[in-house]
């Protein structure tokens, strides 16, 4: 079956090593999540009510914690409860940080919360996909502001040259401009800690994602007709694409044994390296 869905980790994961994303996203096997994106898809889910304005005090994200916390989901991964004890803990102290200063830049109003958007690219058959962690409007400036929230490393973009992920953000942030009609569009990165909250922001240019967007269409396009390769039993061949060793591969192969969900070790950043365990502080 050709696959027509793609987000920007599949995409960069496929940019980066393409026996990688087949591993990742071509195969049938069940899927589990880590402790890792557990953990991580909590903590987003706080950062959002704390947005919404659900949880204002410390005693309210204690609340919050001891209704939802993913305790049963946690204890069957490697490290048991010692390492959900020290997540929980973690959790709670980059929670309670954030709400110390959340972001709510003067002026903007609050879009949405945890929106996944989807469209199709016009002549072609396939269909983009992100979520953004909180999209904000500024009406002064007539601004559209698209945040997304990561834990480690800080990042950046270079807005002469996005890029998959920016340019699949900018593609989908279309689909808001008629309710929206922003004259400028902004991305904003926004790192969350246990000791310091990092704000990147870098506004999109629409001249740079019309000459750019092109070829990253040529690129889903040949990840579609690999998934259909990969129905032909050609993995031959992508062993032949991938001669050295990849860091990607090798964890992707790990957590494949385990019946790990390979996400966060696509995510990483390609050093050659082999990654080791990901503590659940990070």
């Amino acid at each position: 079956m050709d696959r027509t869905l793609f987000s920007p980790l599949m995409i960069e994961t496929f940019k980066s090593c393409r026996k990688a994303y087949w591993l990742a996203f071509g195969t049938s096997a069940p899927e589990r999540h880590s402790a890792v994106s557990i953990v991580k898809g909590f903590l987003f889910r706080g950062l959002g009510e704390i947005n919404k304005g659900k949880i204002t005090t410390q005693s309210q994200i204690q609340k919050f914690m001891g209704q939802h916390w993913p305790l049963d989901r946690l204890n069957d991964q490697p490290g048991g409860r010692d390492s959900a004890t020290r997540a929980f803990l973690n959790t709670y102290k980059v929670l309670a940080k954030y709400l110390a200063h959340p972001y709510r830049p003067a002026g903007a109003e609050l879009v949405s919360i945890n929106t996944k958007i989807r469209s199709a690219v016009p002549g072609h058959k396939i269909y983009l996909e992100d979520t953004f962690d909180m999209i904000l409007w500024h009406p002064r400036d007539k601004r559209l502001e698209l945040v997304i929230y990561y834990l480690k490393n800080d990042r950046q973009i270079d807005p002469l040259a996005p890029d998959s992920s920016t340019l699949i953000r900018q593609y989908l942030a279309q689909r808001l401009k008629m309710r929206y009609p922003y004259e400028k569009l902004t991305l904003t990165l926004f790192r969350v800690g246990l000791t310091e909250n990092r704000r990147y922001a870098v506004n999109l240019d629409e001249q740079v994602f019309e000459r750019q967007f092109p070829d990253l269409v040529q690129t889903i396009e040949l990840m579609s007709s690999m998934d259909h390769a990969k129905e032909l039993n050609l993995e031959s061949d992508l062993d032949q694409d991938q001669e050295h060793d990849c860091m990607y591969c090798s964890s992707i192969e790990r957590h494949n044994r385990q019946d790990f969900k390979v996400s966060e070790a696509a995510s990483m950043p390609h050093t050659g390296i082999a990654p080791g365990p990901v503590p659940l502080s990070a």
